[in-house]
C-alpha cells in the first residue's frame, strides 16, 4: 500500500527533473513503480501551472521588446528545434545578427515558417491567444499545453507554437565571425571561426 509519505519524497525527487524527463516516466509506466508515476504526474501538473502563470508576463515583456524599435518591421526565424526546445531569432536585419531569441520548452505542436517571416511593429506582435479552446480542437493539442502565436504580416496563417514554456534572451548574436565582443554579444553557434582548426 501507497503512502503519502512516500509520494512527498518522490515528489520532492522529481522537482529537480525536467518535464521531458517526468513525462519519459509517465509514458514508460511499465518501467517505472506507480508511486513514480503518480509523483512525476503531480511535478508535471505543478510546473505546467506556474508555468502559465509567468508565460502569461514573459509573453508581455517579448511583445514589448519586439515593438520597442523604431522600425515598423521585426523578421524571425526558427533558429533551432530539437524535438523538445525550439528557439526562434528575431531582429530587424536576419543577415548579419539577431537581438531576441525566443526559447519555447516541451514544444507539442508548432505551424511555422522555418525559414522566416515579417512582423508588422505597430500591432500586436507576440501573444497567448484568448481562443485556446477554439484553437486546442482545430490543431488536436494534448491538455495544458499553452499556444503563442507571432502576428505575421507576409503570409495570410499567423505562426502558431503550443508548448509549456517560454523564455527569452536579449544577446546580440553575430552570424559572421568578429573580434573585440562586447558584454552581451556573442558569435551564432553555426559560425566558423577563422582561427579554427
Amino acid at each position: 500500500m501507497t503512502s503519502n509519505r512516500q509520494i512527498e519524497e518522490l515528489v520532492k525527487e522529481c522537482l529537480s527533473r525536467t518535464v521531458a524527463e517526468l513525462d519519459f516516466i509517465v509514458r514508460n509506466n511499465y518501467s517505472h513503480s506507480q508511486e513514480q508515476v503518480i509523483a512525476a504526474k503531480q511535478v508535471i501538473e505543478r510546473k505546467r501551472a506556474e508555468w502559465k502563470i509567468k508565460n502569461v508576463e514573459t509573453s508581455r515583456q517579448i511583445d514589448d521588446i519586439i515593438r520597442k524599435g523604431k522600425e515598423t518591421w521585426f523578421d524571425f526565424h526558427v533558429l533551432n528545434f530539437d524535438g523538445y526546445r525550439l528557439a526562434v531569432a528575431g531582429s530587424i536585419d536576419l543577415a548579419y545578427y539577431h537581438t531576441l531569441e525566443i526559447i519555447f520548452e516541451d514544444v507539442f505542436f508548432v505551424s511555422c515558417f522555418f525559414r522566416g517571416w515579417r512582423s508588422d511593429t505597430e500591432k500586436t506582435v507576440f501573444q497567448i491567444p484568448n481562443n485556446e479552446i477554439e484553437l486546442n480542437r482545430k490543431y488536436e493539442i494534448e491538455q495544458d499545453y499553452q499556444f503563442f502565436i507571432f502576428r505575421t504580416e507576409d503570409y495570410k496563417n499567423d505562426v502558431i507554437i503550443a508548448a509549456n514554456n517560454v523564455t527569452f534572451n536579449t544577446d546580440t548574436v553575430f552570424y559572421y565571425d568578429r573580434p573585440d565582443l562586447k558584454q552581451n554579444e556573442r558569435i551564432a553557434d553555426f559560425v566558423k571561426k577563422k582561427n579554427a582548426l
